[in-house]
Order: C-alpha cells, then sequence, then structure tokens
C-alpha cells in the first residue's frame, strides 16, 4: 500500500503542475475521473514491476536448477570412474606377483611365491605355505574385492529402479565395507610379513612390492567413494 499511494501521491502532484503550466489536457477535460486515471496508471506500474520480479525470480531458479543437474551429472560420472578404478586396482593387487620382492628375480605375493629362471627366461612358483596370518589376507582381500564389486553392480541397478531423489546408501556402506576389509588385509601384511614369507627366505634382505602399495592407495579412495554414494542423489 506504500507502493500505491506513493504513485497517487506522484500522479496528483504531476497533473497539478501540468494545468498550472497551462497544460493543452487535464483529467476533467478529458471527461474522465482523476481517481480512474490514477488508478488505472497506478496498477499498469504495479502490474509491470511484479512481472518483471517474477521473470527474473523464474530465470534464476530455472538457472539454479539447471547448475544443480549438471553438478550432480558430473558428480555421478566421477564416483562411477573413481569405483571402476579402484575396482582394477584392488584386482591387480589381489591377483598379482608382488606384495614382497628380494629382488628382480624373486618374488612372492598371497597365492604363489616365484623365482625367474634364467636359463629357461620363466618363472617357477610354488604356492605359498600357508600360516593363519596369511590365511586372514587373502579372506580380507578377497572380501573387499567381492563387496566392491557387488557395490558398483547395486549402484548400477539403483540408477534404473530408485526413484527420484533417492540415496545410495546401500552402494556406499559396500564400498565403505570394502575400504575397511582392504586396510585390515594390508595392516596385517605390513605387521606380520614376517610370519608370512616363507621360512628360507630373510624379511631382512627384501621389500614391499608394489602390490602392497596398490592395496593401501585402495583404502581412502574405497572410503572417499563410499562416502561419495551415501551424500549422492538420483536426479532423473
Amino acid at each position: 500500500m506504500k507502493t500505491l499511494d506513493g504513485d497517487k501521491q506522484y500522479f496528483l502532484k504531476t497533473n497539478a503542475r501540468a494545468e498550472q503550466k497551462g497544460a493543452l489536457f487535464s483529467t476533467e477535460e478529458m471527461g474522465v475521473p482523476l481517481e480512474t486515471l490514477e488508478w488505472r496508471a497506478c496498477r499498469k506500474r504495479t502490474s509491470n514491476i511484479w512481472a518483471s520480479k517474477r521473470t527474473a525470480i523464474q530465470c534464476c531458479e530455472n538457472l539454479f536448477a539447471q547448475s544443480q543437474d549438471f553438478k550432480m551429472a558430473y558428480l555421478l560420472i566421477a564416483v562411477t570412474m573413481l569405483h571402476l578404478i579402484t575396482l582394477a586396482m584392488l584386482f591387480i593387487a589381489t591377483m598379482e606377483k608382488s606384495w614382497w620382492m628380494w629382488d628382480s628375480t624373486e618374488t612372492s605375493d598371497l597365492w604363489y611365491n616365484c623365482r625367474f629362471e634364467n636359463s629357461t627366461g620363466t618363472w617357477l612358483c610354488a604356492t605359498t605355505k600357508e600360516t593363519e596370518w596369511l590365511q586372514a589376507v587373502q579372506v580380507l582381500i578377497v572380501i573387499s574385492v567381492v563387496f566392491s564389486s557387488v557395490s558398483f553392480l547395486v549402484f548400477l541397478g539403483q540408477l534404473f529402479t530408485m526413484s527420484k531423489g533417492g540415496l545410495f546408501y546401500f552402494t556406499g556402506l559396500c564400498q565403505v565395507f570394502a575400504g575397511l576389509t582392504a586396510f585390515s588385509a594390508a595392516l596385517i601384511y605390513t605387521l606380520h610379513n614376517k610370519e608370512i614369507l616363507p621360512d628360507s627366505e630373510s624379511p631382512t634382505s627384501g621389500n614391499f612390492g608394489y602390490c602392497l602399495i596398490l592395496a593401501w592407495v585402495c583404502v581412502p579412495l574405497l572410503l572417499c567413494s563410499g562416502v561419495m554414494y551415501i551424500h549422492l542423489r538420483k536426479k532423473e
């Protein structure tokens, strides 16, 4: 009402000044009541102002919605790529033969002890002697691979079946559990490598291989992707 009163006063003052200066027209001469012209102009001005405000607000809302959709799409692509890369690294860490290396010709992994024969140019491998610590590492790393794989399959299923606005809780929890099991496996192998490695070899003469390093790298990646899945919301 303050805006309307201000427009009314402005119109009256303008019309009075025009009549004092001898304008060629006035509301009385036009045969139209002053009140009618005044409120007609006021309504027109007010409607224009509100129309422009509504247009601006609607435009901002559309831009905000589009930006949110783009952000969610980029986050979805980033999480998917991170999951696939982490899963590939986890597979390599589990299957490759480089958890411990004495030199370039002799290595040990979770499953075999291998030695390179220069005469034949091939690797000769023997099954690793199983101990309680080694079995624990084997079980934990395999569980980590399984849960990360299941997490990705569940994520793909939820993309097509879950309703709009749903959260990927189960996918995130599976990924976090995979990270915890990978952490446990890497930690046990790091602390108990003397009990895991064969008795005929001295652990002090070798060093950790790249597979154990990959396992350690996978731990924060799995946990981060799990947290991202939990906060990821599906958009149509």
